[in-house]
């Protein structure tokens, strides 16, 4: 038997301590389940105890209609549609103020309906296919594996011109402008890029006829303010793998730094109180395909050909003396 320390937690365990005792009450967060959804993992948990947000799952099959208690239901890669009296309690809970966090769930050859409806209802929808990316400074080895542009917003504080965001296999969410709705596109992709569809070979990425021009939103919130002064609120990721450990391992912990920043603006927190674990492990290095390029022709042809032409010269000028 034998133990290793990844990591200190001294401070964030304090900090939500600290907010645990000076908080008059503790938010509660639904996550559906019945749809084939995902769990997400220790890592991930950890952040609503962090935050003190309790989370417990839902069926909603099981209620007339969303908990009165709930700060927000999360509805996590579900990958068969809802049933119509579930998708009206969903749209309902939006219509009274509600807030809903949307993580597509990728299932190419089943249609879905009812949650099409709900992401329509608040201005939303997911392009066909899976979003391919042709600019080199947007993708990490494969042009699937996206690395999105990161606008400064609420949700990406801490990790705006400091760090990637990691989202493999994306299906691009399309904005549907409508009066009313104000939209904060704070992860898109770049301007070349498109939605690879019919069947899918992530292998061959060529672009063709049928597949579907960008930009698309990787990460956006649309909210309308209604009559009851309360707001309406939808965030959306159309990846379905970028709050997993594997994807945030690849850009040290800013994938978490995300969720944890979508957590605390739906619950109103004034400030993300979850401080990150100090990692003692050996971070993994991101760049891009463009930078990594770059680097590989500086240090493999152009600094080994500038030595040889600087090593030449120098052996010239002193053998003609």
């Amino acid at each position: 038997y034998s133990s290793t320390t990844t990591g200190y937690d001294g401070e964030g365990q304090l900090t939500s301590a600290i907010d645990y005792v000076v908080s008059d009450n503790m938010p509660k967060i639904y996550m559906t389940t019945g749809h084939g959804e995902n769990v997400f993992s220790d890592t991930f948990q950890n952040i609503f105890k962090k935050q003190n947000v309790e989370s417990e799952v839902l069926n909603l099959m099981n209620y007339e209609k969303v908990p009165e208690d709930a700060e927000a239901l999360i509805i996590y890669s579900a990958v068969s549609d809802f049933s119509d009296e579930d998708k009206d309690k969903v749209i309902s809970y939006l219509d009274e103020g509600g807030k809903v966090i949307y993580i597509a769930g990728y299932a190419p050859d089943v249609d879905m309906p009812n949650l099409d409806a709900v992401l329509e209802h608040m201005g939303l929808s997911v392009a066909e296919g899976l979003v391919a990316e042709q600019d080199t400074s947007c993708y990490y080895r494969n042009p699937f594996c996206i690395l999105p542009n990161i606008n400064y917003s609420t949700y990406t504080n801490g990790i705006y011109d400091r760090y990637y965001v990691f989202a493999p296999y994306v299906q691009g969410i399309v904005v549907n402008d409508r009066d009313g709705l104000v939209f904060d596109r704070f992860l898109t992709t770049s301007a070349t890029s498109y939605s690879k569809t019919g069947d899918i070979n992530t292998d061959n990425y060529k672009k063709t006829e049928t597949d579907v021009d960008g930009p698309f939103a990787v990460g956006v919130s649309s909210k309308l303010e209604l009559e009851n002064g309360k707001d309406a609120l939808l965030v959306a990721f159309g990846c379905s793998q970028i709050f997993t450990d594997e994807a945030d391992r690849m850009v040290s912990g800013a994938n978490q730094i995300l969720f944890g920043n979508t957590i605390s603006s739906l619950v109103e927190q004034e400030v993300n109180v979850s401080v990150p674990i100090k990692s003692y492990e050996v971070s993994n290095l991101a760049v891009s395909e463009r930078d990594a390029l770059f680097w590989a022709v500086l240090l493999i042809l152009v600094l080994p050909a500038g030595l040889t032409i600087i090593g030449f010269a120098v052996w010239f000028r002193r053998r003609r003396r």
